[in-house]
């Protein structure tokens, strides 16, 4: 916990060194030229978030979310016009949206980490299907499941039954009929938070696919980009507004940089914000079980050294005071008792 707290206080400070160029870019003061040197430190400072998201603890990944043994982030290059070295174009999380979750008291299991999907991401995400559903009837008992949580389709549910077990279920995303201007009903699916949508059809399932959400054939595996790609999509990481501003700056685009680039980016530093402030309270809460465990510990530990610790030194002079009293015992009876011509004769 304590390494997630100081991966993610570093990328808000490197994203506050972005807000800086962003403001300073939308000046319109500054020239094509300056604007493309503030875009090489942006993308310098894009490689650093990166390597941080992709921090290891004790061989594991601290930002894969319960796939820890998997590099959560995967980078693609790709070559600018006018730049000297490829710049990255897109990153993909690979991880999952689960928490790694630790006992701290019976039956009490609090989340000890954060998700990449959940660290890194900039905005809400919404998914918006193209494909109509106003007739939709699954056709067989079926399951989803979203954000981890298993949703049970039965045969003969439609579109509304489905979103309304979504919404009984699954408390970060909200499910809800789209009317699109064809007069199509869709189902869109929009996240309660800034996270990545972890949307997947499971054990033989296609709900997801048959209503246009998922691509065909993506099921039971957890894949990084498995959504339609015939869907309205909104929302991204922080990877993806850096990489927006970049580019902006390369192109010159004061309009958007001071716009859309800007407030993306404060929405950006707000989540890592976020983030850094759930993990340093429940690390103030550990430290508190901690203290009381050990108190715990040391009055248990005085009253079981009451019951059962011995004072060998004591216990070996009494055992020597209840000897000399059984010899002395022995003797006396011995003297008491003596021996008489009845006890030949038995």
């Amino acid at each position: 916990m304590e390494n997630q707290h100081d991966n993610i206080a570093h990328v808000g400070n490197i994203l506050q060194r972005v807000r800086e160029l962003a403001v300073q870019g939308a000046n319109g003061t500054y020239s094509a030229a300056e604007r493309k040197a503030m875009a090489m430190e942006v993308n310098e400072l894009l490689e650093e978030i990166t390597m941080t998201a992709n921090s290891k603890y004790k061989d594991e990944y601290i930002f894969a979310g319960a796939r820890s043994a998997v590099k959560p982030f995967r980078i693609q290059k790709k070559s600018y016009e006018g730049m000297t070295k490829p710049m990255i174009e897109k990153v993909n999380y690979l991880g999952n949206n689960i928490s790694r979750k630790i006992e701290v008291n019976q039956d009490d299991h609090v989340a000890a980490t954060v998700p990449g999907s959940r660290a890194f991401w900039g905005e809400k995400s919404t998914v918006v299907s193209m494909t109509d559903a106003a007739n939709y009837v699954s056709q067989a008992d079926q399951k989803i499941r979203i954000d981890g949580t298993e949703v049970e389709i039965t045969a003969g549910d439609t579109l509304g039954n489905i979103i309304s077990k979504i919404n009984n279920n699954v408390p970060s995303v909200n499910a809800y009929r789209q009317e699109l201007p064809n007069g199509n009903q869709t189902l869109a699916l929009e996240s309660s938070y800034s996270h990545k949508l972890s949307i997947e059809d499971i054990e033989g399932g296609t709900v997801m696919q048959d209503l246009g959400v998922l691509k065909t054939g993506t099921q039971s595996e957890i894949v990084y980009d498995n959504i339609h790609p015939n869907t309205l999509r909104q929302g991204g990481s922080v990877f993806d507004t850096l990489i927006r501003f970049r580019n902006s700056l390369l192109d010159n685009n004061v309009k958007d940089i001071g716009s859309i680039d800007l407030g993306a980016i404060d929405t950006a530093m707000g989540n890592i914000l976020e983030s850094q402030s759930k993990i340093s309270s429940l690390q103030t809460r550990l430290n508190e079980v901690e203290k009381k465990l050990a108190k715990t510990e040391e009055f248990n530990t005085e009253r079981l050294s009451k019951n059962e610790d011995v004072d060998v030194a004591e216990e070996s002079v009494k055992f020597n005071q209840l000897l000399n009293v059984h010899k002395i015992a022995l003797m006396t009876t011995s003297k008491l008792v003596q021996p008489t011509l009845m006890d030949y004769m038995r």
